[in-house]
């Protein structure tokens, strides 16, 4: 029986589970990735973090304890949301039950394979596994979304959990794909019957490279593999719980740097006020905004990059009135100012806080920015405007006659010499852009309210 191998390999010692074939035995071997693909794990908020920030969140460069992924913090705190939430599945439905089946199977090895390094993950994901198991054997009697495999003995099992370990002096620094090739090549070394070895990942860069590497090796004559793209699943933490976790993670960042190395310093975007379009909107947006770059032969459009984007009332740093608040809200110009609509306005996780306005998209206009080579051209594209409902009160701050017009959030750095917030006539004019109608208009979905990005 044996199976050294396994246990090798295995990271979690009360997910170790023996097959019942000695290894001679075993002819297939299934592996599932963890992240994004067995269970919905969390990834930076996009629309809370410059893209910079993002950058500096996901890479060791900046964070010198660790990036994102190597912080059990934020998968820790996905899972108290799971097990405070059983309505909602944080794993992935179709691969709980491949996994039921592959563990079923005595003539298959079934292991969880991830990036995720041993030393700080293994007693988190051992916790994961075992929580789950019994929120499943719990739910018989509820109507809990893991009702179904109350009565499956297989639920959640495998004969292994694989996490990044030092198996020798570099296997723990080694790249993801690189230290998941070594694994699966010393199982082929050390079960001489296997025919079969199926992956289940996620990250398309990974699906190639396993696809690589299995045509070169061919091991044996009978020998079959299978490489299955799942499609990618995540989940994001509540705001003000994923800004506290970063807070800390940056602050423990700052703590341990040495005398030599800059603090990261947190700091905020000028808040943008307006009306901020819904994701299913800004779409449809970007779906036009490409749709232009082929007609304005643009390799890149500047100006609407970044979500979300908005309709401005105001410059970005500029804050407005509560008696205009007040006004936008009730839709009338005699509104009474009263801190209800103020508490509304900056409190809008509640949806029944929130003013929603549906605008009709009318014009566009496209302008090239000038470039040494024609190659890299690049251009900014504004949309022109208008409410749906005509008597929406829409009080800004620019000059009269001044459009409303879609632009993109800004986060890295100030407005620059291309970019203005005027929008009247005679400045298009003056600067060689036109307002073209759009064949075809469009609706979309806005809120009004106020935005800014965490950027470090």
């Amino acid at each position: 029986m044996n199976h050294a191998t396994l246990k090798k390999w295995n990271s979690c010692p009360g997910e170790l589970n023996i097959p019942q074939k000695d290894v001679s035995g075993m002819k297939r071997l299934h592996i599932y990735d963890f992240d994004n693909t067995l269970y919905k794990s969390p990834s930076p908020n996009r629309i809370l973090y410059s893209n910079r920030a993002i950058r500096n969140l996901l890479t060791n460069d900046v964070m010198t304890t660790g990036g994102w992924y190597d912080q059990p913090c934020f998968l820790e705190e996905s899972f108290k949301m799971c097990v405070a939430d059983t309505q909602q599945l944080f794993w992935n439905e179709q691969m709980l039950s491949l996994t039921s089946l592959s563990y079923r199977d005595p003539e298959t090895i079934s292991i969880v394979l991830t990036g995720r390094k041993q030393e700080p993950f293994s007693s988190l994901m051992e916790k994961m596994l075992t929580v789950t198991r019994k929120l499943a054997v719990a739910s018989e009697d509820n109507d809990s979304l893991y009702n179904k495999w109350s009565k499956d003995s297989n639920f959640l099992k495998f004969n292994a959990v694989c996490l990044k370990k030092r198996i020798s002096r570099q296997a723990s620094n080694l790249p993801t794909f690189q230290y998941k090739s070594s694994l699966i090549a010393d199982f082929i070394r050390n079960y001489p019957n296997l025919e079969e070895i199926t992956v289940y990942d996620d990250r398309l860069q990974h699906i190639k490279q396993f696809k690589s590497f299995f045509h070169q090796m061919r091991p044996r004559p009978r020998f079959q593999w299978f490489v299955i793209p799942v499609p990618q699943l995540s989940i994001n933490l509540d705001p003000v719980a994923e800004y506290s976790l970063v807070h800390r993670v940056i602050q423990e960042c700052n703590e341990r740097r040495s005398t030599n190395q800059q603090l990261l310093e947190i700091k905020w975007t000028p808040k943008c006020t307006g009306f901020f379009l819904t994701m299913e909107s800004q779409r449809i947006i970007l779906k036009q905004a490409f749709r232009l770059t082929k007609l304005s032969n643009f390799k890149k459009i500047n100006n609407i990059s970044e979500y979300p984007m908005y309709v401005p009332i105001c410059e970005p740093g500029q804050s407005i009135s509560l008696n205009t608040i007040a006004q936008m809200y009730v839709n009338h110009e005699n509104a009474a100012t009263s801190l209800e609509f103020l508490n509304k306005f900056y409190n809008q996780r509640n949806p029944e806080h929130r003013k929603n306005v549906e605008f009709i998209v009318t014009h566009y206009v496209s302008k090239p920015i000038p470039t040494s080579r024609e190659r890299d051209r690049v251009g900014l594209v504004y949309f022109k405007v208008i409410p749906k409902d005509r008597s929406t009160k829409i009080i800004t701050t620019f000059e009269a006659g001044a459009s409303l017009v879609i632009i993109g959030h800004l986060t890295e750095k100030p407005p620059d010499q291309y970019i203005h917030y005027n929008f009247d006539d005679d400045y298009m004019r003056e600067n060689g852009m036109a307002w073209t109608p759009l064949k075809n208009t469009v609706t979309i979905d806005t809120t009004f309210g106020n935005y800014s990005k965490m950027k470090f």
